[in-house]
């Protein structure tokens, strides 16, 4: 017999109720005992579990121990949001700061950053940037123009955030993801390992490169030198092809100046075809002749209708949109006439339409970071003033206009009173994250619709209230764009399956299918992560299918997280599904 001794104890940047629990039970001779332990989270995070037993024999003085520690994701049964405001006050008149009510108040986390520079306004749009978990060729260069640009955003209230510290091996380690992308040709492809040169991407790489070689930094000559000469050739010799339109060519000879290889033969070609070029067409084309130093060609290309332009949000090829135009002829402008009277009018429109503090996709936000951040780059504040934050009768912190604040609180849910003295602008960002209440996300097909089904090994659909563990369950992701005419599409639509907390992903190369069961459509990349699956693919008319298997592992009721699915470059493209409820048994 044994008499045995059992302490569990759970650990992590999370609260739990019980979290230390012991029990002192026999053991006969022969014999074994199960003995669940239930703790119950209270918050996300990682949590370390820790069993220690100890058995001791009265007969024998046999003394027995083992530890066992275990690490468990705690995730969010609902989608995990943020709640963004911006807010311009003049210094010695009182802000009040609510609780959003798009937050559950008990995961409620709130960042506030308050400055007399307005470029703290940015931060939301760079952090967003910093954050973002995909990499093709655009993402992978628009994040990298967020991290040229952190010093100057982030490090207004937090110079010792790592990642300034290492923004330079970052923008290094950046330019090599870049390099492995370039293709025998000398282009990139669009995302690591493909084969096929992207046009659009591999010369909006190399816009980037001119801002990280004027930085200072080094672009070694194997990687530029093909690139250039990938550029160079697609310029001559695009012909016809829908990839190299004037607009792209308009961006490949600003490209090809700026590195010293101007082709001032098709620069003026485009200059004769000016007004058939959009907004960023003609902003490119005026940089190109910049970089020569010939202002008076530069001025000449911007015509009085540029302004004027209404931009269509694109979602293949050559990605654009209104916002990226107008920020892409900001940035010129700054370099050709510091006084030129369309820069208010951008600034003004730029920060118009912005929303929760950010332009809606990386492509937008990298462009408008740049090109604000230039301007504001340029202003003088004459803000002097000191102020303190107060929490009903309690004074939480003192700051003035000389030090930037950053200031953060778990009780997210509690409104705050900013009182200031003083004179100027007080600019202020408040960031509130947390999970999503039920009115804040609703399920909703917007241009498109997404949806998952389960089946087990004979395509039978599976009742979720019936599974148990060790069970396979073969997914079906339905994706389908039903407004769209026979022959069109909607390319770059990023698709994300949540997994409940009782799943995980079967290994794809060990996956057992049956046979009769057809493969599905291809996506054109698959993430197989921890907590989730993401699709990158396309969507049209006719509904696609993209397929793979999950395994049961974990005894319990689990919340299923709604799947969704949305345009990386158009937000207003969007679906998001029910979510559900399993039950899973031994």
């Amino acid at each position: 017999p044994l008499e045995v001794n059992i302490e569990s104890e759970v650990k992590g940047p999370m609260a739990a109720k019980a979290n230390h629990q012991t029990l002192t039970m026999k053991l006969k001779p022969k014999s074994s005992a199960l003995h669940w332990r239930t703790f119950e989270a209270e918050q996300i995070g990682q949590v370390h579990a820790t069993v220690r037993v100890q058995a001791v024999s009265p007969t024998s003085g046999v003394n027995l121990r083992a530890d066992n520690v275990a690490s468990l994701a705690v995730r969010s049964a609902a989608p995990l949001h943020a709640d963004i405001q911006l807010v311009r006050a003049d210094a010695g008149k009182p802000i009040d700061i609510n609780p959003s009510d798009e937050i559950e108040a008990k995961t409620a986390r709130l960042q506030l950053h308050i400055s007399g520079n307005p470029s703290v306004q940015l931060r939301p749009a760079v952090e967003q940037l910093l954050d973002y978990p995909y990499g093709c060729v655009e993402q992978t260069t628009s994040r990298l123009m967020a991290i040229l640009h952190a010093h100057e955003i982030i490090g207004l209230d937090q110079p010792n955030d790592q990642r300034i510290e290492h923004a330079r091996d970052m923008v290094n380690a950046g330019i090599t993801r870049l390099w492995m992308m370039q293709t025998s040709s000398g282009g990139l492809a669009y995302w690591p390992g493909g084969r096929r040169p992207q046009m659009w991407g591999t010369a909006y790489a190399a816009g980037f490169l001119v801002d990280a070689k004027a930085a200072g930094f080094q672009i070694d000559e194997q990687f530029i030198k093909p690139l250039l000469k990938y550029l160079a050739d697609r310029l001559k010799h695009g012909g016809n092809d829908d990839e190299v339109d004037d607009n792209t060519r308009a961006l490949i000879v600003r490209v090809l100046a700026t590195f010293d290889q101007p082709d001032q033969g098709w620069m003026a070609r485009l200059t004769e075809r000016t007004k058939h070029l959009d907004i960023a067409g003609r902003a490119h084309l005026a940089a190109a002749w910049l970089a020569i130093a010939r202002k008076d060609k530069a001025r000449s290309v911007l015509l009085d209708d540029t302004l004027g332009q209404s931009i269509k949000t694109t979602s293949s090829s050559r990605l654009t949109s209104q916002v990226t135009q107008e920020a892409a002829l900001l940035k010129v402008l700054l370099a050709l006439d510091d006084d030129h009277p369309w820069i208010a009018k951008l600034v003004l429109r730029l920060n118009q339409s912005r929303k929760q503090g950010q332009w809606g996709t990386t492509l937008s936000n990298a462009a408008a970071i740049n090109a604000l951040s230039a301007y504001q780059a340029r202003q003088t504040s004459p803000a002097r003033f000191t102020g303190t934050i107060h929490r009903g009768d309690q004074t939480l912190v003192s700051f003035d206009h000389t030090q930037p604040l950053q200031f953060r609180t778990d009780e997210g849910d509690q409104p705050l009173r900013i009182e200031t003295q003083g004179t100027g602008s007080v600019y202020i960002t408040t960031m509130t994250r947390g999970a999503a209440t039920d009115d804040a996300i609703k399920p909703h097909d917007h241009q498109l619709r997404v949806r998952r089904r389960w089946f087990d090994l004979h395509d039978k659909p599976i009742d979720p209230s019936t599974l148990k563990v060790g069970d396979l369950v073969f997914v079906a992701v339905d994706l389908v764009a039903p407004q769209l005419d026979e022959y069109e599409s909607i390319d770059n639509i990023a698709i994300v399956d949540a997994l409940p907390a009782g799943m995980e992903v079967e290994n794809p190369r060990l996956m057992v299918a049956a046979t009769s069961r057809d493969e599905g459509d291809q996506a054109d990349r698959v993430e197989f992560l921890d907590d989730r699956v993401i699709l990158f693919a396309g969507a049209a008319r006719q509904a696609k299918t993209f397929r793979y298997t999950l395994r049961v592992t974990t005894k319990g009721s689990f919340t299923v997280p709604p799947i969704q699915a949305s345009c990386m470059y158009d937000p207003a493209v969007a679906s998001l599904a029910q979510a559900g409820v399993m039950q899973v048994t031994e």
